[in-house]
């Protein structure tokens, strides 16, 4: 049994422990405490805000839980110092808008977590995401679940640049995992499974680091790049996706590297709008549609892909899409190996097939 320390105190929902109620306990413990939250639901009156560091250490996520049914996010941390939690459930009940968990400045540690339910106010776009973490945070999203919100799973947004790692987001009406802003970071063995649009997706000027993620089953692509994003997608496993397993759209530049795409209903890679960037030793088989696809005015380099049975083509080149293919490899799809529109000009400074 763990020791307890003068800076340990043990909060209880019935009120039994050091203090009486969590809210309670965040207002008179002293900076660097830590409080020990036994199982049960710890109900708040309001949203609880948290401006000091702090530890939380629950008896398990699905024995301990913190829940509040007002408006706003049940947790919010606003210090500049270190805030931790781990082995908790944070949960958004009732009808109003809310979030479950939220920081924006200092390093957070939230390890075997839960964040869930999530409501969306879509009058004035707020509310709906599990985890929130923007402004300047830093910090790690360890071996927790972020599912069921009606949003997004994990939100990161403005300059936010976490280490988020084996986390499980699925079941969100939204998306797994979405950077916004200039957000960074690393996601790294991730499962996105089972959300209403995109299992991972990065807009607006993000550019962070996506490895070893399995995005499997969501209901539009498996990632997605929009705006100017770019960053890499390394190793990632993007299956059975409704729409595409990789989106390259808008502006976005990613470098895709390594990745495996398969059997999602339309196409491996896609790329549409005036999208660039390079994708590099990915394998695309079986889709329902084409392997890689280049639409409009896009203009990716394509380098050393292996685009294998697809229901389609293996490279597909549409609109006035150009870019450069390289040593690739198509085999084995049900009409070309590479099909280039009439319209399309992908450099033939080198064979497109070698």
């Amino acid at each position: 049994m763990d020791t307890i320390t003068p800076s340990d105190w043990v909060v209880a929902p019935d009120g039994s422990g050091d203090y009486r109620s969590l809210s309670e306990a965040v207002e008179k413990a002293e900076a660097g405490a830590t409080l020990r939250l036994k199982a049960g639901v710890h109900r708040l009156n309001r949203p609880l805000e948290i401006n000091k560091e702090l530890s939380l250490i629950g008896e398990g996520m699905e024995t301990t839980r913190i829940a509040c049914a007002e408006a706003g996010t049940v947790v919010r941390y606003t210090g500049e110092g270190t805030f931790s939690a781990s082995d908790l459930t944070f949960v958004h009940e009732g009808l109003n808008w809310g979030g479950a968990f939220s920081a924006d400045r200092g390093e957070v540690f939230l390890q075997r977590c839960r964040f869930t339910g999530g409501i969306r106010d879509k009058t004035n776009s707020r509310g709906g995401d599990g985890l929130w973490l923007h402004g300047n945070v830093r910090g790690q999203v360890i071996s927790c679940h972020a599912v069921e919100n009606e949003l997004i799973g994990i939100r990161v947004s403005e300059q936010a640049q976490p280490i988020l790692e084996g986390n499980t987001c699925q079941g969100n009406k939204d998306t797994g995992i979405a950077y916004f802003g200039t957000a960074a970071g690393v996601a790294r063995r991730n499962t996105c499974t089972g959300n209403e649009s995109r299992g991972i997706y990065v807009g607006g000027q993000a550019q962070p680091t996506l490895e070893g993620n399995t995005c499997q089953g969501n209901k539009q692509s498996g990632i997605s790049y929009f705006g100017t994003a770019a960053g890499v997608a390394r190793q990632n496993t993007c299956t059975g996706n409704e729409n595409r397993g990789i989106s390259v759209g808008e502006q976005a530049q990613p470098t895709l590297e390594g990745n495996t795409c398969q059997g999602n209903k339309w196409s491996g890679i896609a790329y549409f709008g005036t999208a660039a960037g390079v994708a590099r030793q990915n394998t695309c088989t079986g889709n329902e549609q084409y392997g890689i696809y280049v639409g409009e005015q896009a203009q990716p380099t394509l380098e050393g892909n292996t685009c294998q049975e697809n229901k389609w083509s293996g490279i597909a080149y549409f609109g006035t899409a150009a870019g450069v293919a390289r040593r690739n490899t198509c085999t084995g799809n049900e009409k070309n190996g590479i099909y280039v529109a009439s319209t399309a000009s992908p450099s033939r400074r080198q064979p497109l097939l070698e």
